[in-house]
């Protein structure tokens, strides 16, 4: 598998992550709601689960072929909901998958336009991962791209089925959007993990990746520093991959300098 430079420099501030949107509707209705205590999310029974190993059949796309590129995410998104559905199970939690919308270009969505800077994005009233393909993955076939992105906006569908989510509500600002974001991107090296051995490109790319958001993930400059710097994105992105378990990334207790 080619190795590309994965986001150019020009193109940085709209790969790093995706967003998460809600409508104004179900936003008041979240804000309405009951509270939730704080150990939801920093002691939540997903915690306690581990994926182990997913046998996926994702296979790789083919370099330059967009309808490859469509069905290796589709596979891989089969492969996220088998193994949440059996973290769900061990934590006694009931578990439903999100439905995924594949987009060539950014229009309207369940919530709303889809944000230029990012390329990918959940929408949490109508459950719905958003995938722009890009084309520069697509051409040269880095599959590890479009897992890794699915797999980082399906940890917000996770985060909003466990309840974590409602649980950040009470307590908005930049830093609970961070832990959010970095504990989806740990949940993404987790599933990534779970899936190495059986889908191409991912172990032998995964040194690359994580150089790759050290030094240019994270926050850009002008941007709400909503995400977390670089190095945080890389540490809770392979702290996730380590150990391929959900116990791993538990972002609400982790010190400030780590969720920076």
């Amino acid at each position: 598998m080619t190795r590309i430079t994965r986001y150019f420099v020009v193109a940085a501030t709209l790969i790093m992550a995706g967003a998460v949107l809600v409508s104004p509707a179900q936003a008041s209705a979240e804000k309405a709601a009951a509270m939730v205590p704080k150990s939801v999310a920093t002691a939540n029974p997903l915690y306690k689960t581990r994926f182990g190993t997913v046998n996926c059949g994702a296979g790789a796309p083919r370099a330059g072929s967009l309808a490859s590129y469509r069905t290796f995410l589709t596979k891989v998104n089969t492969c996220l909901a088998t193994a949440w559905r059996k973290s769900f199970a061990q934590a006694g939690k009931k578990f439903r998958a999100p439905k995924m919308v594949l987009v060539n270009k950014r229009g309207n969505t369940s919530c709303g336009k889809f944000p230029s800077r990012f390329v990918g994005y959940y929408c949490y009233n109508s459950e719905t991962l958003y995938i722009y393909m890009w084309n520069t993955p697509v051409r040269n076939g880095y599959g590890l791209w479009g897992a890794e992105l699915l797999a980082h906006e399906y940890g917000h569908h996770i985060q909003g089925l466990a309840g974590i989510r409602a649980y950040s509500l009470q307590v908005p600002g930049h830093e609970t959007s961070r832990r959010l974001e970095l504990q989806a991107q740990c949940f993404s090296g987790a599933f990534l993990r779970s899936i190495s051995g059986s889908v191409p490109g991912i172990a032998q790319n995964w040194a690359y990746e994580l150089d790759w958001y050290k030094k240019n993930g994270g926050d850009q400059a002008g941007a709400p520093p909503d995400h977390g710097n670089g190095p945080n994105n890389s540490y809770w992105l392979n702290r996730g991959f380590r150990s391929a378990s959900p116990g791993s990334c538990n972002t609400w207790i982790a010190p400030r300098s780590r969720v920076a």
